[in-house]
């Protein structure tokens, strides 16, 4: 599976977890194991909002864009993502924001 990952300044979490053909996205599972070769399945046809492309297949493997919310420490990694080829089924290895060093600054304070 090869994910590209598009980042986008929000606050929420995600979490993404796949299963052989399919992708557990913050709990909800998607079975994309009809995709066959060349298949196109449209962004819209997807109910949800994390899904930010359309799901594909090629030489075998699916290929899909997701959304990476980015919080307000967000790193380079995440800014700019490289594509993720998870090879195996568990939790996917998303980029992490840099230290959140505001709650220290606070604290310092007093």
């Amino acid at each position: 599976m090869k994910i590209t990952l598009s980042p986008q300044r929000r606050d929420d979490l995600v979490t993404y977890e796949r299963s052989n053909d399919s992708l557990m996205v913050n709990g909800e599972l998607f079975d994309l194991s009809l995709v066959e070769e060349g298949d196109i399945l449209p962004r819209n046809a997807i109910q949800s909002e994390f899904f930010a492309g359309d799901v594909t297949r090629v030489s075998g493997k699916l290929e899909l864009t997701l959304i990476l919310p980015n919080p307000a420490n967000y790193s380079p990694l995440q800014a700019f993502p490289a594509p993720i080829i998870v090879t195996k089924n568990g939790l996917v290895e998303l980029p992490k924001p840099l230290a959140d060093t505001t709650k220290e600054s606070v604290d310092e304070q007093y």
